[in-house]
């Protein structure tokens, strides 16, 4: 059946699904001290001043760095409204008990959820379900009208990573972030992926006012 798209179109939009975490893009925080801890688990904090204020943490995977300035934007928003939060790979974090709520991330990458995250979420999922917790992914699908991440994102791919650990109940909407990367900077089968494909730019759909509101949000729900 003809639906007016080209095979070779379907073939990059999935390619573009798949593989989203790209080039090393980072933003810096803006207003807010981040100190950088070295302990080797936790690898910045900010919030320092907010001495009442909740400890949270932020745990996440990156492939190529999209995440990773993702990541600072939410610590500098929640510590704006008062938390303190400590930022972490997943895979380093051994022990959640000095943490009032947590907020893990990762790009969908070949359809999955990095395995540093997943394999946070199974190791910790008991302790994630007695406290809040936030999810967020990254992902060059999106609308190209709006440039927000496509919905699908959540319904194939975000749902099925977390019926794996049925216990962790995330407060809130699941983040949808774009990602970004940059051709050079992918892994050879990575850049031979989208070459075969055609496809010859750079994406980058980061941004920052959506990273915003979303940890504004949850701000009150960490309450």
């Amino acid at each position: 059946m003809n639906n007016g798209i080209s095979g070779s179109a379907v073939r990059v939009r999935l390619v573009r699904f798949l593989l989203i975490d790209g080039g090393i893009c980072f933003f810096p925080l803006t207003g807010i001290s981040v100190a950088q801890p070295s302990d080797g688990i936790v690898e910045e904090s900010c919030g320092q001043e907010n001495v009442s204020g909740k400890k949270l943490l932020i745990a996440y995977d990156s492939k190529h760095g999209s995440t990773t300035t993702v990541v600072r934007q939410i610590a500098g928003a929640l510590c704006d409204c008062g938390y303190q939060a400590d930022i972490s790979l997943a895979r380093k974090v051994e022990d959640l008990s000095a943490y009032d709520a947590v907020v893990v991330g990762s790009p969908i990458y070949w359809a999955k959820f990095l395995p540093g995250t997943q394999s946070f979420l199974k190791k910790h999922e008991a302790a994630l379900a007695t406290m809040p917790v936030a999810v967020f992914v990254l992902s060059t699908y999106v609308d190209e009208t709006t440039g927000l991440i496509n919905e699908e994102v959540k319904e194939f791919f975000v749902n099925k990573e977390l019926e794996k650990v049925p216990a962790v109940k995330p407060v809130g909407e699941i983040g949808l972030f774009g990602g970004a990367f940059t051709l050079r900077a992918l892994f050879p089968v990575e850049a031979l992926a989208m070459t075969l494909e055609g496809y010859s730019e750079d994406l980058d759909y980061l941004n920052q006012d959506v990273v915003i509101a979303w940890s504004q949000n949850l701000c009150s729900l960490f309450q």
